[in-house]
């Protein structure tokens, strides 16, 4: 999803870290997901507009 506001994914990261990224979630396996729903809901609240 960060490739679609032209940021790399470690951005995404360093933000959800600092607290002030998208609501995210950790899967079984560990990893961070992000629900597209609250993607689109932090772009429209900071202003970011997703190119697709």
């Amino acid at each position: 999803m960060a490739s679609e506001l032209g940021f790399h994914r470690s951005t995404l990261y360093r933000w959800i870290y600092l607290g002030c990224g998208p609501k995210c979630f950790q899967s079984p396996g560990g990893h961070l997901r992000v629900w597209r729903s609250d993607f689109l809901e932090w772009c429209e609240h900071h202003n970011l507009s997703p190119e697709g």
